[in-house]
């Protein structure tokens, strides 16, 4: 029973926030979200469109999140959402019916999500920024040491 319960407060626990996209071309990219919008507001908006996306721990895979550097107008939004439908013919269904998705008076300005590939947004070193790993540099490996003068591990604070 103390494992039934460790792993439903391990789920509750996550971040509140759907995993990535399973797939490209099924995630709705939306700017201009009002502050007092909900997941469940956003939900209502789009379903009318067709399926979104339910992931078994989290519910509808939208996420809202806050800009990390807020717009300078004050009057501009600063918060967006990414919605992931079912399947990518709802994405495409929804895009063409831009203009015509609003939470109260506020027009949704809607995209398709650019997703991010593997290798790009990384830095030219081959890492991705958290600095580096093993195995990055081919031939740097322990048999290059000889070079440095003869200073191995055992010789440094001499």
């Amino acid at each position: 029973n103390n494992n039934n319960n460790n792993n439903s407060n391990k789920s509750q626990n996550k971040s509140n926030k759907c995993p990535h996209p399973e797939r490209q071309g099924v995630s709705l990219y939306v700017r201009q979200v009002p502050y007092d919008c909900t997941v469940q507001d956003l939900y209502e908006t789009f379903k009318v469109v067709g399926p979104i996306r339910i992931d078994k721990a989290y519910g509808p895979c939208i996420n809202i999140q806050e800009m990390k550097m807020p717009p300078k107008n004050p009057n501009t939004l600063s918060r967006y959402a990414f919605v992931e439908f079912a399947d990518p013919e709802t994405l495409q269904a929804c895009l063409q019916r831009k203009g015509e998705f609003f939470v109260g008076e506020q027009e949704l300005l809607i995209e398709e999500r650019q997703q991010k590939a593997n290798n790009q947004n990384k830095r030219p070193g081959g890492g991705d920024g958290r600095g580096r790993g093993r195995g990055e540099r081919p031939n740097r490996g322990r048999g290059d040491r000889g070079s440095r003068g003869g200073k191995g591990r055992g010789e440094r604070g001499n």
